[in-house]
């Protein structure tokens, strides 16, 4: 049984590159013939369909889950506009806070001053901040929804 499962595991396209493993490996697709004939043991034709029902079964709920991601990925990200403002997450920021952990988790509102790519952005960091490098990944950004009175400076 172990085969047979093995050589279901590089027959299935994977995700990313919707390709098989045996196509990207050795280049071409082994084919396999399922022959289903009857046995002479009634016991082992009810198995046979058992397995295929839940094979199928199986095989439809990872389509449906591999849709939900898809449009759950596509829609979570919205990109930014020039002068939206964003908070600047404070993770990967050099700081005088001895550890992370008693650092800010986000720093001030800032306007976005140049949209470079959907995911990259300039920021107009003061000259406080001292930005070797005034872009920005958006993973790095949040929206701010509100002004409000709590500003945290670099």
């Amino acid at each position: 049984m172990l085969p047979l499962a093995q050589f279901a595991h590089n027959a299935w396209p994977n995700g990313t590159t919707k390709e098989t493993p045996f196509s990207l490996i050795m280049g071409w697709m082994p084919r396999v013939t399922w022959t289903n004939t009857p046995s002479a043991a009634p016991s082992a034709d009810k198995r046979m369909e058992e397995l295929m029902i839940r094979r199928q079964h199986v095989q439809d709920c990872i389509k449906y889950v591999q849709q939900l991601m898809a449009q759950r990925g596509n829609s979570k990200f919205m990109p930014y506009q020039t002068g939206a403002m964003v908070w600047l997450e404070g993770v990967n920021l050099r700081t005088l806070y001895p550890t992370s952990k008693l650092a800010p988790k986000c720093y001030r509102p800032f306007p976005i001053k140049r949209v470079l790519s959907e995911v990259t952005y300039e920021l107009e960091l003061p000259p406080s901040a001292n930005p070797g490098n005034p872009c920005r990944d958006c993973r790095d950004c949040r929206y701010c929804r509100h002004h409000s009175d709590l500003v945290v400076d670099l």
